[in-house]
């Protein structure tokens, strides 16, 4: 080696030296600090810790073939019970390390004492470093009385084999079940009345996961999944004809802003609870996917349940606290149509955010006054999955969100009085 590339190697060596001792010594804390934490919720005792253990230790790698387990859950009577397990989702599960989860029972069971039912969900949260946007939406839904069915929101620690897999959103799978979105009509079904109860989702991604005018359809340049009744129980075609015609004629008076017709196909209460909550949130996702309506025989179609969060408010990541808390979310959906169109819709909705808005603060306050005692569970899931982000704090995401959706409910009734004044 030259004398004059000498120094240089030498530089190279010893940046490269510290880098590697930084990097042991950044590991070493991380480690030590996930030992800490774990301490610190294992003696805290406040989240139950859920055991999920495969048969034979087999892995989790499909989104359609359930691979045989048994479950427990801390704290309850639900000991090593037979279910299987899946993946589910479609970006988390695809492109991130921390994956979601359908659990079904062999038999019915009650998780937290919400209704029993076979199929539950494990949410990830991982593209939410709050780790609570999906339960703030379902909270403040149930703040409100919302009309309609909530999911549940229980947070658990996830035991995969033995190994933590992070904190969780144990919630409702949404389907068409008892204690759940209930519309079923077996008389009706069988019958081949045109008339059918149904669960439908606006869903962007329907045309890549199943068959045009059999799993879904299309509507003002729009995709719906029918989720209830499944493909297994079909409907007869006229029947399917009956669901596409009915989202197609409340296409139709959203376009055309008339509220009297709307009403006779709509549930308006539960229209406008599920806009004001989606607003509320800043979910961008209310214009494409994972809008949830349903209905019963004989019954106006109702919106709900709400779900998936994760995009919502100041964005997935929020690496960066600019999240505007102004405009509306709703573009060219119906909500947006109505309100833009029809002075008496604005001032429905005016007139109930006006009821409600003291309820949803106080929701936010109370959901403020619990962070102290989750710290430690968001930081052990922090140091699992975002070891390599030091500067991403759970707790400083958290404060941001309940900041942001403060100002987003003022934004909000503001708006909400003006446009109703000047209409």
């Amino acid at each position: 080696m030259s004398k004059k590339l000498k120094p240089y190697v030498c530089g190279a060596l010893i940046v490269l030296i510290a880098l590697i001792i930084s990097c042991i010594v950044y590991l070493t804390v991380n480690a030590i600090s996930f030992a800490v934490y774990s301490g610190r919720c294992k003696e805290a005792g406040l989240i139950p810790r859920l055991d999920v253990t495969t048969e034979g230790g087999a892995e989790i790698l499909s989104k359609e073939d359930y691979v045989g387990c048994t479950v427990t859950l801390g704290g309850s009577d639900i000991t090593e019970a037979s279910a299987g397990i899946r993946g589910r989702g479609n970006t988390t599960w695809e492109f991130f390390p921390k994956k979601p989860y359908r659990i079904k029972f062999d038999e019915k069971t009650s998780l937290f004492g919400e209704s029993k039912n076979k199929s539950w969900v494990l949410l990830a949260l991982y593209n939410d470093f709050s780790l609570s946007k999906d339960r703030l939406a379902f909270t403040l839904a149930d703040a409100i009385g919302t009309e309609g069915f909530v999911p549940s929101y229980n947070y658990v620690e996830l035991y995969l084999n033995g190994d933590y897999k992070g904190l969780y959103l144990l919630t409702d799978q949404v389907d068409e079940n008892k204690g759940r979105t209930e519309v079923k009509d077996d008389d009706f079904l069988e019958s081949g009345a045109a008339e059918v109860p149904f669960l439908v989702e606006l869903d962007a991604y329907a045309p890549d996961e199943g068959v045009e005018d059999v799993d879904w359809f299309s509507v003002g340049g729009r995709a719906y999944t029918v989720k209830y009744p499944e493909a297994d129980e079909r409907y007869s075609d006229a029947q399917m004809q009956y669901i596409k015609e009915y989202i197609e004629k409340v296409e139709i008076c959203a376009n055309a802003h008339d509220l009297d017709a709307l009403c006779e196909l709509v549930d308006i209460e539960s229209f406008i609870d599920y806009y004001i909550i989606s607003e509320v949130m800043g979910q961008p996702e209310i214009n494409w996917k994972s809008v949830y309506m349903h209905k019963a025989v004989g019954e106006r179609m109702k919106m709900g349940p709400l779900w998936d969060f994760d995009w919502a408010a100041m964005g997935p990541e929020m690496d960066s606290y600019k999240g505007d808390t102004r405009g509306l979310r709703s573009v060219g959906n119906w909500f947006e149509l109505m309100l833009s169109g029809s002075p008496e819709f604005c001032d429905m909705v005016n007139e109930r955010f006006t009821e409600i808005e003291p309820k949803l603060k106080s929701a936010i306050q109370n959901a403020d006054g619990e962070l102290e005692a989750l710290v430690p569970y968001f930081k052990k899931n922090h140091l699992k999955w975002h070891w390599y982000r030091p500067f991403t704090n759970p707790e400083r995401r958290f404060n941001e969100l309940t900041e942001w959706l403060g100002e987003r409910i003022q934004w909000l009734g503001d708006y909400f009085g003006e446009i109703s004044s000047e209409k």
